[in-house]
């Protein structure tokens, strides 16, 4: 089989044929495909200036928002990897990590520069406003090979020193292979990106809709209370949500209040999810659920299980491997 292609590719043959379709959407505020596209491509070739290139890392510690969005899609752009900082981890963390992954430069916002600016030779700084300067936008570079990294996520280091993994974008690529077949994602969909983007779930919500000229949602920044979530994905209409169980159950509780809500499609992984649980989503939604499982390793996750109405008293199954995995 022909690898598929990375989705910084995908991304650039939504933008370019449909640059006035809505890409992003916050409370107050929405950035056009056409504008998106811009705003990286400009990103991209400072990075380029900078050396980034294949295999590279490039770091970035920076809130969610439009900006955020940006500089994930202009590292890959820039053939680069992404590296996303959790900001709230103590500035020595921060440090050990980009020492550990020989970061190129790290991206921030005009915020943090006092907190974090001294943590790399190479800050950039992104402004919040994403305003259009006059200058042109750096002509694309090629695309990643599949073999090529696409980003590092560190492990918590709950159980010692935190570790990187490595994942290439041929990884990515196939697992928003197998989410694009199985959810059917159309131009109409929103996400709503409510992952923090150190948890690899997070991809599901940035990507996958912007491969296919669909909208992502942006709430707030920092931490999101599950209940007021409902209300911000009835909102935007949205269409497709990522959660772990401890999130779920008060997201259904908040959802009860909301009779404009348009979930089609949700996955849920991270803990073991209770069929009571399951069954409560696919009643009260009337959603379809995944069940999924799998480590960071294996790229997101590596097994999913539809659930179902009938499977009410028994443990829900991790499921089948998807596409081009085994499970042992």
């Amino acid at each position: 089989h022909a690898s598929p292609r990375p989705f910084i590719a995908l991304f650039a043959d939504q933008a370019a044929p449909h640059p006035e379709a809505t890409a992003l959407v916050w409370d107050g505020g929405r950035l056009s495909y056409g504008d998106l596209a811009r705003r990286v491509n400009r990103l991209a070739g400072r990075l380029r200036e900078l050396g980034a290139g294949a295999d590279r890392v490039v770091a970035c510690a920076l809130e969610r928002s439009p900006e955020l969005v940006v500089a994930v899609l202009a590292i890959a752009r820039a053939g680069a990897a992404f590296l996303p900082l959790d900001l709230e981890a103590p500035p020595a963390r921060l440090a050990a990590i980009l020492d550990d992954s020989c970061a190129l430069a790290l991206v921030i916002a005009a915020p943090q520069q006092q907190r974090l600016g001294a943590l790399h030779a190479r800050v950039l700084v992104v402004d919040a406003g994403l305003a259009d300067d006059d200058t042109t936008p750096a002509a694309p570079g090629a695309d990643p090979a599949p073999r090529d990294l696409a980003y590092v996520l560190f492990t918590s280091g709950s159980t010692g020193r935190p570790k990187g993994v490595m994942v290439e974008h041929g990884a990515l690529a196939r697992r928003l292979g197998w989410l694009s077949r199985t959810y059917g994602v159309v131009r109409s969909d929103c996400a709503v990106q409510a992952t923090q983007v150190t948890f690899d779930p997070a991809l599901i919500e940035l990507c996958l809709p912007l491969i296919h000229g669909a909208t992502v949602a942006l709430p707030p920044p920092g931490r999101q209370a599950p209940r007021a979530l409902a209300s911000f994905a009835a909102r935007h209409q949205a269409t497709i949500m990522a959660f772990v169980p401890s999130t779920l159950r008060q997201f259904l509780d908040g959802a009860a209040q909301e009779p404009g809500l348009r979930l089609r499609v949700a996955c849920c992984g991270g803990e073991v999810l209770a069929d009571d649980l399951a069954l409560r989503f696919l009643r009260e939604t009337g959603a379809r659920l995944y069940n999924v499982y799998g480590p960071t390793e294996a790229c997101i996750f590596a097994s999913a299980w539809q659930c179902s109405d009938s499977g009410a008293g028994h443990p829900l199954p991790i499921g089948a491997p998807i596409d081009d995995t085994r499970i042992y």
